[in-house]
Protein backbone atom coordinates (compact mmCIF):
# COMPACT_ATOMS: atom_id res chain seq x y z
CA UNK A 1 0.00 0.00 0.00
CA UNK A 2 2.83 2.32 0.87
CA UNK A 3 4.48 1.69 -2.49
CA UNK A 4 1.23 2.54 -4.28
CA UNK A 5 0.96 5.85 -2.38
CA UNK A 6 4.59 6.65 -3.10
CA UNK A 7 4.12 5.94 -6.81
CA UNK A 8 0.99 8.13 -6.92
CA UNK A 9 2.80 10.94 -5.13
CA UNK A 10 5.69 10.62 -7.57
CA UNK A 11 3.32 10.89 -10.53
CA UNK A 12 1.72 14.00 -9.01
CA UNK A 13 5.14 15.59 -8.56
CA UNK A 14 6.10 14.75 -12.13
CA UNK A 15 2.91 16.34 -13.41
CA UNK A 16 3.40 19.42 -11.22
CA UNK A 17 7.03 19.85 -12.29
CA UNK A 18 6.47 19.09 -15.99
CA UNK A 19 7.55 21.81 -18.47
CA UNK A 20 4.89 24.42 -19.19
CA UNK A 21 4.53 23.43 -22.85
CA UNK A 22 3.93 19.78 -21.86
CA UNK A 23 1.44 20.82 -19.20
CA UNK A 24 -0.38 23.11 -21.61
CA UNK A 25 -0.68 20.35 -24.24
CA UNK A 26 -1.96 17.95 -21.57
CA UNK A 27 -4.53 20.49 -20.36
CA UNK A 28 -5.68 21.10 -23.95
CA UNK A 29 -6.05 17.38 -24.66
CA UNK A 30 -8.05 16.80 -21.47
CA UNK A 31 -10.34 19.77 -22.11
CA UNK A 32 -10.77 18.78 -25.78
CA UNK A 33 -11.84 15.29 -24.74
CA UNK A 34 -14.18 16.75 -22.11
CA UNK A 35 -15.61 19.19 -24.69
CA UNK A 36 -16.19 16.36 -27.16
CA UNK A 37 -18.03 14.29 -24.54
CA UNK A 38 -20.14 17.23 -23.40
CA UNK A 39 -20.92 18.18 -27.00
CA UNK A 40 -21.94 14.61 -27.87
CA UNK A 41 -24.15 14.29 -24.78
CA UNK A 42 -25.79 17.67 -25.44
CA UNK A 43 -26.46 16.96 -29.12
CA UNK A 44 -27.81 13.49 -28.28
CA UNK A 45 -30.14 14.92 -25.64
CA UNK A 46 -31.41 17.63 -28.01
CA UNK A 47 -31.95 15.00 -30.70
CA UNK A 48 -34.04 12.92 -28.29
CA UNK A 49 -36.16 15.96 -27.39
CA UNK A 50 -36.77 16.77 -31.05
CA UNK A 51 -37.57 13.12 -31.85
CA UNK A 52 -40.07 13.05 -29.00
CA UNK A 53 -41.74 16.18 -30.40
CA UNK A 54 -41.86 14.63 -33.84
CA UNK A 55 -43.30 11.33 -32.55
CA UNK A 56 -45.84 13.22 -30.46
CA UNK A 57 -47.27 15.07 -33.44
CA UNK A 58 -47.05 12.00 -35.69
CA UNK A 59 -49.16 10.05 -33.20
CA UNK A 60 -51.70 12.89 -33.06
CA UNK A 61 -51.90 12.94 -36.86
CA UNK A 62 -52.68 9.20 -36.94
CA UNK A 63 -55.45 9.63 -34.38
CA UNK A 64 -57.15 12.46 -36.32
CA UNK A 65 -58.91 11.35 -39.53
CA UNK A 66 -57.99 13.34 -42.63
CA UNK A 67 -54.69 14.70 -41.23
CA UNK A 68 -53.16 14.65 -44.68
CA UNK A 69 -49.73 13.06 -44.93
CA UNK A 70 -49.87 11.79 -41.37
CA UNK A 71 -48.16 14.81 -39.77
CA UNK A 72 -49.56 17.81 -37.97
CA UNK A 73 -48.14 21.31 -37.65
CA UNK A 74 -46.35 22.06 -34.36
CA UNK A 75 -47.93 24.42 -31.89
CA UNK A 76 -46.21 27.84 -31.66
CA UNK A 77 -44.53 26.90 -28.38
CA UNK A 78 -43.23 23.57 -29.68
CA UNK A 79 -42.20 25.21 -32.97
CA UNK A 80 -40.13 27.73 -31.05
CA UNK A 81 -38.61 24.93 -28.92
CA UNK A 82 -37.73 22.94 -32.03
CA UNK A 83 -36.07 25.98 -33.64
CA UNK A 84 -34.07 26.69 -30.50
CA UNK A 85 -32.89 23.09 -30.28
CA UNK A 86 -31.95 23.10 -33.96
CA UNK A 87 -29.90 26.29 -33.48
CA UNK A 88 -28.23 24.90 -30.36
CA UNK A 89 -27.30 21.74 -32.19
CA UNK A 90 -25.63 23.83 -34.89
CA UNK A 91 -23.75 25.87 -32.24
CA UNK A 92 -22.98 22.97 -29.92
CA UNK A 93 -19.58 22.14 -31.40
CA UNK A 94 -18.13 25.70 -31.55
CA UNK A 95 -19.60 26.64 -28.17
CA UNK A 96 -18.29 23.47 -26.52
CA UNK A 97 -14.77 23.93 -27.82
CA UNK A 98 -14.74 27.67 -27.14
CA UNK A 99 -15.85 27.04 -23.58
CA UNK A 100 -13.22 24.33 -23.29
CA UNK A 101 -10.48 26.74 -24.44
CA UNK A 102 -11.57 29.39 -21.93
CA UNK A 103 -11.83 26.84 -19.14
CA UNK A 104 -8.41 25.42 -20.06
CA UNK A 105 -6.85 28.89 -19.96
CA UNK A 106 -8.42 29.71 -16.58
CA UNK A 107 -7.41 26.41 -14.98
CA UNK A 108 -3.91 26.50 -16.50
CA UNK A 109 -3.36 30.05 -15.22
CA UNK A 110 -4.65 29.32 -11.71
CA UNK A 111 -2.76 26.04 -11.31
CA UNK A 112 0.46 26.76 -13.20
CA UNK A 113 1.04 30.52 -13.53
CA UNK A 114 -0.76 32.47 -10.81
CA UNK A 115 1.33 31.49 -7.76
CA UNK A 116 4.79 31.86 -9.40
CA UNK A 117 3.81 35.21 -10.96
CA UNK A 118 2.56 36.52 -7.60
CA UNK A 119 5.79 35.40 -5.92
CA UNK A 120 7.98 37.01 -8.59
CA UNK A 121 5.96 40.24 -8.56
CA UNK A 122 6.18 40.54 -4.77
CA UNK A 123 9.92 39.75 -4.87
CA UNK A 124 10.61 42.35 -7.57
CA UNK A 125 8.74 45.01 -5.59
CA UNK A 126 10.69 44.26 -2.42
CA UNK A 127 14.01 44.27 -4.30
CA UNK A 128 13.08 47.62 -5.90
CA UNK A 129 12.43 48.99 -2.38
CA UNK A 130 15.83 47.62 -1.27
CA UNK A 131 14.08 45.29 1.19
CA UNK A 132 16.00 42.02 0.98
CA UNK A 133 14.88 40.50 4.26
CA UNK A 134 12.59 37.84 2.73
CA UNK A 135 12.77 34.55 0.86
CA UNK A 136 11.33 33.53 -2.50
CA UNK A 137 9.41 30.25 -2.38
CA UNK A 138 9.95 27.71 -5.16
CA UNK A 139 6.39 26.45 -5.84
CA UNK A 140 7.25 23.90 -8.54
CA UNK A 141 10.06 22.51 -10.66
CA UNK A 142 9.09 23.87 -14.09
CA UNK A 143 10.45 26.95 -15.84
CA UNK A 144 8.68 29.40 -13.52
CA UNK A 145 9.79 27.44 -10.47
CA UNK A 146 13.39 27.61 -11.66
CA UNK A 147 12.92 31.36 -12.24
CA UNK A 148 11.71 31.72 -8.63
CA UNK A 149 14.79 29.80 -7.49
CA UNK A 150 16.99 32.15 -9.55
CA UNK A 151 15.28 35.14 -7.93
CA UNK A 152 16.03 33.66 -4.52
CA UNK A 153 19.71 33.22 -5.44
CA UNK A 154 19.83 36.81 -6.73
CA UNK A 155 18.16 38.10 -3.54
CA UNK A 156 20.64 36.21 -1.36
CA UNK A 157 23.57 37.53 -3.42
CA UNK A 158 22.28 41.11 -3.22
CA UNK A 159 21.76 40.78 0.52
CA UNK A 160 25.32 39.52 0.98
CA UNK A 161 26.71 42.32 -1.21
CA UNK A 162 24.68 44.92 0.70
CA UNK A 163 25.95 43.62 4.02
CA UNK A 164 29.53 43.66 2.76
CA UNK A 165 29.02 47.18 1.40
CA UNK A 166 27.59 48.51 4.64
CA UNK A 167 30.31 46.78 6.62
CA UNK A 168 32.94 48.45 4.42
CA UNK A 169 31.16 51.81 4.75
CA UNK A 170 31.03 51.46 8.52
CA UNK A 171 34.67 50.45 8.65
CA UNK A 172 35.63 53.43 6.50
CA UNK A 173 33.66 55.77 8.75
CA UNK A 174 35.34 54.37 11.85
CA UNK A 175 38.76 54.71 10.24
CA UNK A 176 38.03 58.30 9.21
CA UNK A 177 36.84 59.19 12.71
CA UNK A 178 39.84 57.49 14.32
CA UNK A 179 42.23 59.15 11.86
CA UNK A 180 40.78 62.61 12.49
CA UNK A 181 40.81 62.09 16.26
CA UNK A 182 44.34 60.69 16.45
CA UNK A 183 45.73 63.30 14.06
CA UNK A 184 44.37 66.25 16.04
CA UNK A 185 46.58 65.70 19.11
CA UNK A 186 50.00 65.68 17.36
CA UNK A 187 48.90 68.60 15.18
CA UNK A 188 47.98 70.60 18.27
CA UNK A 189 51.44 69.87 19.72
CA UNK A 190 53.14 70.85 16.45
CA UNK A 191 51.09 74.03 16.21
CA UNK A 192 52.09 75.06 19.75
CA UNK A 193 55.78 74.24 19.19
CA UNK A 194 55.83 76.13 15.93
CA UNK A 195 54.31 79.20 17.60
CA UNK A 196 56.92 79.08 20.40
CA UNK A 197 59.71 78.56 17.91
CA UNK A 198 58.53 81.43 15.71
CA UNK A 199 58.21 83.80 18.66
CA UNK A 200 61.89 83.33 19.55
CA UNK A 201 63.28 84.06 16.08
CA UNK A 202 63.94 87.38 14.34
CA UNK A 203 60.99 88.05 11.96
CA UNK A 204 63.25 88.61 8.94
CA UNK A 205 65.42 85.57 9.43
CA UNK A 206 65.44 82.54 7.16
CA UNK A 207 64.54 80.29 10.08
CA UNK A 208 61.44 82.42 10.81
CA UNK A 209 60.34 82.04 7.16
CA UNK A 210 60.72 78.27 7.42
CA UNK A 211 58.66 78.27 10.60
CA UNK A 212 55.90 80.24 8.86
CA UNK A 213 55.85 77.66 6.05
CA UNK A 214 55.56 74.92 8.67
CA UNK A 215 52.70 76.77 10.38
CA UNK A 216 50.85 77.15 7.05
CA UNK A 217 50.99 73.42 6.33
CA UNK A 218 50.13 72.51 9.91
CA UNK A 219 47.00 74.68 9.63
CA UNK A 220 46.08 72.90 6.39
CA UNK A 221 46.37 69.53 8.12
CA UNK A 222 44.23 70.81 10.99
CA UNK A 223 41.55 71.89 8.53
CA UNK A 224 41.67 68.49 6.82
CA UNK A 225 41.19 66.71 10.16
CA UNK A 226 38.29 69.02 11.08
CA UNK A 227 36.73 68.49 7.66
CA UNK A 228 36.85 64.71 8.01
CA UNK A 229 35.14 64.96 11.39
CA UNK A 230 32.49 67.22 9.88
CA UNK A 231 31.82 64.77 7.05
CA UNK A 232 31.42 61.96 9.59
CA UNK A 233 28.83 63.99 11.51
CA UNK A 234 26.94 64.94 8.33
CA UNK A 235 26.52 61.31 7.25
CA UNK A 236 24.74 60.71 10.58
CA UNK A 237 22.65 63.90 10.38
CA UNK A 238 18.95 63.63 11.20
CA UNK A 239 16.71 65.89 9.10
CA UNK A 240 14.09 67.79 11.13
CA UNK A 241 11.43 69.20 8.84
CA UNK A 242 9.10 72.13 9.49
CA UNK A 243 6.83 74.17 7.24
CA UNK A 244 8.78 77.28 6.24
CA UNK A 245 7.48 80.11 3.99
CA UNK A 246 9.68 80.61 0.93
CA UNK A 247 9.82 84.34 1.66
CA UNK A 248 11.46 83.65 5.02
CA UNK A 249 14.13 81.46 3.42
CA UNK A 250 14.66 84.06 0.69
CA UNK A 251 15.26 86.83 3.24
CA UNK A 252 17.86 84.74 5.08
CA UNK A 253 19.57 83.82 1.81
CA UNK A 254 19.70 87.45 0.68
CA UNK A 255 21.35 88.46 3.93
CA UNK A 256 23.96 85.69 3.61
CA UNK A 257 24.59 86.47 -0.07
CA UNK A 258 25.14 90.18 0.54
CA UNK A 259 27.79 89.36 3.15
CA UNK A 260 29.61 86.73 1.05
CA UNK A 261 29.30 88.63 -2.24
CA UNK A 262 30.18 92.12 -1.06
CA UNK A 263 30.56 94.50 -4.00
CA UNK A 264 28.73 92.25 -6.48
CA UNK A 265 25.10 92.33 -7.51
CA UNK A 266 22.66 89.85 -5.99
CA UNK A 267 19.35 89.13 -7.74
CA UNK A 268 16.88 86.95 -5.87
CA UNK A 269 13.78 85.36 -7.41
CA UNK A 270 11.36 83.68 -5.01
CA UNK A 271 8.23 81.69 -5.76
CA UNK A 272 5.07 81.45 -3.67
CA UNK A 273 4.14 78.99 -1.00
CA UNK A 274 5.87 76.98 1.72
CA UNK A 275 8.41 74.18 1.89
CA UNK A 276 8.57 71.22 4.27
CA UNK A 277 12.32 71.30 4.92
CA UNK A 278 15.01 71.46 7.57
CA UNK A 279 15.88 75.16 7.35
CA UNK A 280 19.28 74.62 9.01
CA UNK A 281 20.25 72.10 6.32
CA UNK A 282 18.97 74.41 3.58
CA UNK A 283 20.97 77.38 4.90
CA UNK A 284 24.13 75.30 5.31
CA UNK A 285 23.90 73.97 1.74
CA UNK A 286 23.09 77.38 0.27
CA UNK A 287 25.88 79.01 2.29
CA UNK A 288 28.41 76.57 0.83
CA UNK A 289 27.09 77.12 -2.70
CA UNK A 290 27.24 80.90 -2.27
CA UNK A 291 30.77 80.65 -0.87
CA UNK A 292 31.76 78.67 -3.94
CA UNK A 293 30.16 81.27 -6.23
CA UNK A 294 31.91 84.08 -4.35
CA UNK A 295 35.29 82.71 -5.42
CA UNK A 296 34.41 82.85 -9.12
CA UNK A 297 31.60 85.38 -9.70
CA UNK A 298 32.71 88.54 -11.48
CA UNK A 299 29.84 90.97 -11.03
CA UNK A 300 26.54 89.20 -10.49
CA UNK A 301 24.88 86.19 -8.79
CA UNK A 302 21.26 85.14 -9.22
CA UNK A 303 19.40 83.07 -6.60
CA UNK A 304 16.10 81.39 -7.39
CA UNK A 305 13.81 79.52 -4.95
CA UNK A 306 10.95 77.33 -6.16
CA UNK A 307 8.64 74.82 -4.45
CA UNK A 308 7.52 72.09 -6.85
CA UNK A 309 6.54 68.46 -7.12
CA UNK A 310 10.04 67.26 -6.13
CA UNK A 311 10.27 69.63 -3.17
CA UNK A 312 12.26 72.82 -2.67
CA UNK A 313 14.87 73.76 -5.27
CA UNK A 314 17.42 76.54 -4.81
CA UNK A 315 19.48 77.56 -7.85
CA UNK A 316 22.56 79.80 -7.65
CA UNK A 317 23.84 81.14 -10.98
CA UNK A 318 27.07 83.15 -11.29
CA UNK A 319 28.91 84.81 -14.16
CA UNK A 320 32.30 83.33 -13.32
CA UNK A 321 32.92 81.48 -16.57
CA UNK A 322 31.56 78.05 -15.65
CA UNK A 323 33.02 74.69 -14.70
CA UNK A 324 35.58 72.81 -16.71
CA UNK A 325 34.58 69.46 -18.22
CA UNK A 326 36.42 67.72 -15.38
CA UNK A 327 34.77 70.03 -12.84
CA UNK A 328 31.27 69.12 -14.02
CA UNK A 329 32.05 65.47 -13.28
CA UNK A 330 34.15 65.81 -10.12
CA UNK A 331 33.00 69.01 -8.38
CA UNK A 332 30.89 67.14 -5.75
CA UNK A 333 33.77 64.74 -5.00
CA UNK A 334 35.55 65.22 -1.67
CA UNK A 335 38.75 67.29 -1.75
CA UNK A 336 38.35 68.20 -5.43
CA UNK A 337 39.72 71.66 -6.12
CA UNK A 338 39.12 73.35 -9.45
CA UNK A 339 41.41 75.78 -11.19
CA UNK A 340 41.89 79.05 -9.37
CA UNK A 341 40.41 77.82 -6.08
CA UNK A 342 43.50 78.66 -4.04
CA UNK A 343 45.55 76.60 -1.60
CA UNK A 344 43.33 77.48 1.36
CA UNK A 345 40.32 75.82 -0.28
CA UNK A 346 39.86 72.19 0.81
CA UNK A 347 37.45 71.21 -1.96
CA UNK A 348 34.71 70.06 0.42
CA UNK A 349 32.02 72.72 -0.07
CA UNK A 350 30.08 71.05 -2.86
CA UNK A 351 30.75 67.61 -1.41
CA UNK A 352 29.09 68.73 1.83
CA UNK A 353 26.17 70.10 -0.21
CA UNK A 354 25.82 66.77 -2.04
CA UNK A 355 25.80 64.80 1.23
CA UNK A 356 23.23 67.09 2.88
CA UNK A 357 20.95 67.12 -0.18
CA UNK A 358 20.94 63.31 -0.29
CA UNK A 359 20.23 63.20 3.45
CA UNK A 360 17.25 65.45 2.66
CA UNK A 361 15.97 63.01 -0.05
CA UNK A 362 17.22 65.35 -2.76
CA UNK A 363 20.20 65.86 -5.02
CA UNK A 364 22.77 68.39 -6.19
CA UNK A 365 22.85 69.41 -9.86
CA UNK A 366 25.83 71.18 -11.44
CA UNK A 367 25.72 72.66 -14.95
CA UNK A 368 27.14 75.39 -17.13
CA UNK A 369 25.01 78.22 -18.51
CA UNK A 370 25.98 80.92 -21.03
CA UNK A 371 28.90 82.87 -19.48
CA UNK A 372 28.59 81.19 -16.12
CA UNK A 373 27.68 78.22 -13.94
CA UNK A 374 24.59 77.09 -12.07
CA UNK A 375 24.39 74.91 -8.98
CA UNK A 376 20.92 73.67 -7.98
CA UNK A 377 20.18 72.07 -4.64
CA UNK A 378 16.97 70.02 -4.50
CA UNK A 379 15.57 69.24 -1.05
CA UNK A 380 13.15 66.35 -1.56
CA UNK A 381 9.81 65.80 0.07
CA UNK A 382 9.25 63.57 3.06
CA UNK A 383 9.17 59.92 1.97
CA UNK A 384 5.86 58.18 2.60
CA UNK A 385 6.09 55.10 4.80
Amino acid sequence: MGKVKTAAAGRRHRLRDAPLRVSFVLYMVVTAVAATVVCAVAINWMDEVRIELYNKYSALAEEIPGAGDGHMEYSPEDEALDNVLRALQALAIPLSYLGAIVLCAVIFYRRKLKRPIELLDAASQKIAENDLDFTVETPCGNELGRLCASFEKMRAALLMLNREHWAQMEERRRLNAAFAHDLRTPLTVLRGRACLLGAGLPPDSEAAADVRVMQTHIERLVRYADAMSSLQRMEDLEVRRVRVPLGELAAALRETAEILLAGRGVELVCGEGEADVDSEVVMQVCGNILSNSARYARARVEIELRAGAEGLSVSVTDDGGGFTKEGLEKAPAPFYKGEGSGSGHLGLGLNICDILCRRHNGRLCIENVPNGARVTAVFGRRQSK
